[in-house]
């Protein structure tokens, strides 16, 4: 159990940093914009809805592999993947590199996550060794009890 809390506090801090880049990346072009006011391609109705296809993709993938019980590399692939489209999607059919900043940060997510599979695939972790080590500090505390 202590194994899947830290593994939900990685999950909650990736997903806070993605959220918080994509914040950035709002307040960047908003900023850069504020005495040219150009048209680039997108309204900021669109760009938001830009900024959930990805995010309901990537909640949606974690959802189904979690119900199908699949292994986590598997999940942080497909997630990758899945940040990888949106980003060259982006990059390539947004007119006027209006969703530039938005594919970059996707892009840097997806390396983010290939990594994270990477580390799993080395060192998996499995409920059978959190059993085992749980087991053991149960032993090791009746052991030290005064009688």
């Amino acid at each position: 159990m202590v194994v899947q809390g830290q593994e939900e506090e990685s999950r909650n801090r990736i997903v806070n940093i993605f959220s918080f880049a994509i914040f950035f990346d709002i307040l960047i072009s908003t900023k850069s914009n504020i005495y040219n006011m150009s048209h680039n391609g997108i309204d900021l109705d669109q760009y938001i809805l830009l900024i959930i296809y990805p995010s309901i993709a990537f909640f949606a993938i974690g959802f189904i592999t979690k119900k199908i019980d699949l292994r986590k590399t598997v999940t942080y692939a497909l997630q990758a993947i899945i940040c990888f489209g949106f980003s060259i999607g982006y990059y390539l059919f947004i007119p006027y590199g209006g969703a530039l900043g938005l594919s970059l940060i996707l892009g840097l997510f997806g390396i983010l996550l290939v990594i994270l599979a990477r580390k799993e695939k080395v060192s998996p972790v499995t409920t059978d060794t959190m059993e085992e080590t749980e087991g053991e500090e149960m032993r090791r505390e009746e052991g030290d009890k005064p009688s």
